[in-house]
């Protein structure tokens, strides 16, 4: 079911598609329509009117560089020696953003933190691979209990070598984040750059008078796609 609310999600199928492929999949017409009805407020959320469309071209990190600056970012929280090239190729060139260098990913993190609590905004953070991703697990817990709205990127390697046991590989760098975040996802694809952003600042706002970090995982993008 996971991979048909993704394909709905993603505009890959009409409802009726939708319900079909459900019902193809055992669930009852009832049970298929409820599902359909608690996605419909995810699937029009993604909805932008024309005007509000910009067409970019580029890499993966440009891609997200361009939705940051679309979502008001100020402020890039990076830590030193993260393998975020392509990240830091496309911020060179963009004056809207300022980088902010933490010596370590837990100083980053709260440094990002401290920032989103003084003016209520949502930072961005950038860290290596699994082994970053682990260092900040203690700052990630605290914005989670706080609800502070920190968006945790992280560099991965490419899919075609994952499960090889290679330098810092592991099966699911998301699940170690799991319980302290409120949504988590990998970029597997440059063009889906710009959608995933705007889903991890809607992950972040309040509900329920709950809100929280949400991070991300990204491979490294070369293609030039259209978004």
């Amino acid at each position: 079911m996971r991979d048909l609310v993704m394909r709905y999600l993603s505009h890959d199928l009409t409802r009726r598609s939708f319900l079909k492929s459900m019902a193809a999949a055992g669930f009852t017409l009832t049970a298929a329509q409820s599902v359909l009805e608690s996605l419909t407020p995810l699937a029009e959320a993604q909805t932008v009117a024309p005007e509000g469309v910009k067409i970019i071209e580029g890499t993966g990190g440009e891609l997200l560089v361009q939705q940051l600056i679309a979502a008001g970012t100020r402020y890039f929280f990076y830590c030193n020696s993260s393998p975020a090239t392509p990240i830091l190729d496309a911020l060179v060139d963009t004056p809207e953003i300022k980088i902010i260098i933490g010596t370590s990913e837990n100083i980053t993190m709260a440094l990002a933190c401290g920032y989103s609590m003084a003016t209520g905004q949502p930072s961005v953070v950038n860290v290596t691979t699994v082994v970053g991703t682990a260092s900040l697990m203690a700052n990630l817990f605290n914005a989670r209990r706080d609800y502070i709205p920190v968006i945790v990127t992280a560099g991965t390697h490419y899919s075609k070598g994952t499960g090889r046991d290679g330098f810092e590989d592991i099966d699911d760098i998301l699940e170690i984040t799991k319980p302290f975040a409120r949504w988590g996802f990998q970029a597997n694809y440059a063009s889906r750059m710009p959608e995933l952003t705007r889903m991890a600042f809607t992950a972040r706002q309040p509900r329920g008078g709950e809100s929280g970090p949400a991070p991300s995982r990204s491979e490294g993008a070369g293609a030039w796609r259209r978004s």
